[in-house]
């Protein structure tokens, strides 16, 4: 098997590995992820030109990289109460908490007239 092919092999099998480690236990997901997978993996099958093959060997690795540490799976637990199942290679945000607007611009802000006086 040449070098390309076998590099091609083990991206194909490193897509489905990410997908079953993301998605576990939603078999909806998984099947989705499997047959959508296999569909563009066949309909590039025809392509011979190696740096075709090595640019979709790239969108691949991509993909799976994307799936890997963008994609959070989210179960319902109970009506409203929702469970997040977030892995460490998770990518992770800082997330900065609400801040209103503070009382000192609120009272440096000049007072509007009501519509009904204008």
């Amino acid at each position: 098997m040449s070098a390309l092919k076998q590099e091609v092999l083990r991206a194909f099998k490193s897509l489905h590995r990410a997908c079953m480690s993301k998605f576990e236990g939603d078999t909806r997901m998984l099947t989705a992820a499997r047959e959508k997978i296999n569909e563009e993996f066949k309909k590039h099958k025809h392509i011979t030109s190696q740096t075709a093959t090595q640019e979709l060997i790239k969108v691949s690795r991509e993909a799976e990289n994307e799936i890997r540490t963008s994609l959070v799976q989210v179960k319902e637990i109970r009506p409203g109460h929702h469970e997040v199942k977030i892995t460490p290679e998770t990518t992770k945000l800082e997330n900065f908490p609400y801040r209103d607007v503070p009382e000192e611009e609120l009272r440096r802000r000049k007072p509007r007239k009501p519509c009904s006086e204008k």
